[in-house]
């Protein structure tokens, strides 16, 4: 698969996925659970939906739990660690709206994520056939 067809099949996804894990962080933090709560429990539930279909549709990669997961988890871990150094960092030491800091943050984690993915988790399985 061409990089542009990656591009636009990770932004669909992303797109997609990612409106309902916002939704479900404005849901829960309505609810008063802590933003950094609420974005730990959005981001697991990103983490198995973007395995499952970036895996499979985007970088072609077959179903199977293979060493690529391993590789997964540590690219969330790091993306995890980047979006919630980010959201402390907006909320806490810049005073600003944590709704606005997270949708931005869940922009930027995903371009961090895409780059990880293509070239280190999935580089095996993207490359052109």
């Amino acid at each position: 698969m061409s990089l542009s067809r990656q591009v636009f099949s990770y932004g669909l996804i992303g797109v997609l996925t990612n409106g309902m894990l916002y939704g479900c962080y404005l849901g829960l933090t309505t609810l008063d659970f802590a933003p950094s709560l609420a974005m730990t429990i959005c981001y697991v539930g990103g983490i198995v939906l973007s395995y499952l279909l970036n895996g499979r549709l985007t970088f072609r990669h077959g179903a199977g739990f293979d060493a690529t997961l391993l590789r997964f988890i540590l690219a969330y871990v790091v993306g995890y660690g980047f979006n919630l150094a980010g959201l402390r960092f907006g909320v806490s030491v810049m005073g600003l709206p944590h709704q606005g800091v997270q949708f931005v943050l869940i922009l930027l984690t995903a371009a961090l994520l895409f780059v990880l993915q293509k070239f280190w988790v999935f580089s095996s399985a993207s490359a052109p056939s």
